[in-house]
């Protein structure tokens, strides 16, 4: 399911999927066809650099 427009989707899931593209696109970020949830930044300030650094959270 990872087709942003299959057409097996419901209503719903269409109009969340439109709705999160669209709100995407109003901030700069580009769809990629074939992942429904995944974005691009258009103006990508490092688009041929790989950032690879662990995520952890603040220790309490």
């Amino acid at each position: 399911m990872s087709r942003a427009f299959r057409p097996d989707l419901t209503e719903e899931q269409k109009e969340n999927r439109t709705l999160l593209r669209e709100t995407m696109a109003d901030h700069g970020f580009k769809a990629i066809s074939t992942e429904w949830w995944h974005f691009t930044l258009r103006e990508e300030p490092y688009p041929d650099r790989y950032f690879d650094f662990p995520i952890t959270l603040p220790e309490r």
